[in-house]
């Protein structure tokens, strides 16, 4: 029996390869039902119909189910969950997934670009969590990860509304983690590195090896992240594995932040 045999799953951000949809896939392979949600309608459903033929591999019936959802609409956000229950009848699992990026320097981004970055990353995750709690509490409980990223907890060149952003998540995952412990629904976080997903295919591109090679270098593992491992961390804090684990803030990056980044300047005093 795998470790979400019985276990209903909502995802968001799950319309195009990456985190989210190696997550979903080794859910429903190991049992769950799931639902995933995003803007691209035909991503998602090509994603739907792929995790509906991993459940038949294992001779289930349909297991996953997309919906159409921006996040940072609450009322999209209330038809996923509605579309849930009324097809899967409960929520135990919540992995909000869905977020995006910008680039440029404080003077230089426009107002709205800023508040997009936390409507969709902040209040999204939000949103889903105020809506998922309560039909967790209705089971006994539940598990909500939180996708953040290293650059919630160090800062980027160019990157500071992501910055603040996934900052925002980290703390707001302690917050749910301390608030709703009573409820038995533990929340944790998982904070990427630099991962290799369709939004940064382009660093493969002959073009940018230069940048790919610089970002390696930083890497003590000496390779960028895939998403399935990223997804394989997800997937251990959704599970019992890590029932004693909640507000926790996990780091799979191959090493980035561990180091100063100062160059090795050891022969300079041998």
């Amino acid at each position: 029996m795998g470790r979400f045999e019985g276990k209903v799953v909502v995802i968001t951000g799950v319309t195009r390869p990456g985190i989210g949809e190696a997550t979903a896939a080794q859910m429903v392979a190991e049992g769950a039902r799931v639902v995933i949600c995003g803007r691209g309608v035909e991503g998602g459903q090509a994603i739907e119909r792929q995790l509906n033929g991993i459940a038949a591999q294992n001779g289930k019936g349909d297991s996953a189910l997309f919906v159409p959802c921006d996040v940072a609409e609450f009322d999209q956000v209330q038809t996923v969950f509605d579309k849930t229950v009324a097809r899967f009848g409960k929520v135990d699992i919540l992995f909000n997934n869905a977020g995006i990026g910008s680039f440029g320097e404080t003077p230089d981004v426009p107002i709205e670009e800023f508040k997009r970055m936390f409507e969709v990353d902040v209040y999204g995750t939000f949103y889903c969590c105020k809506l998922a709690i309560p039909l967790m509490r209705k089971v006994g409980g539940g598990v909500i990860v939180n996708n953040a990223s290293i650059s919630g907890i160090a800062a980027d060149n160019g990157l500071h509304a992501y910055n603040a952003a996934k900052a925002a998540v980290i703390n707001y995952t302690r917050a749910l983690a301390v608030d709703h412990g009573k409820d038995n629904i533990r929340a944790n976080a998982v904070c990427p590195g630099f991962v290799v997903a369709h939004n940064t295919q382009i660093m493969l591109e002959p073009q940018y090896a230069h940048i790919a090679d610089r970002i390696k270098a930083r890497i003590p593992l000496g390779r960028l992240g895939a998403a399935v491992d990223i997804a394989n961390v997800v997937c251990f804090l959704a599970s019992d594995q890590s029932a004693f684990m909640t507000g926790a803030t996990i780091v799979v990056d191959g090493g980035m932040t561990i180091s100063t980044a100062l160059p090795d300047i050891r022969s300079a005093f041998s």
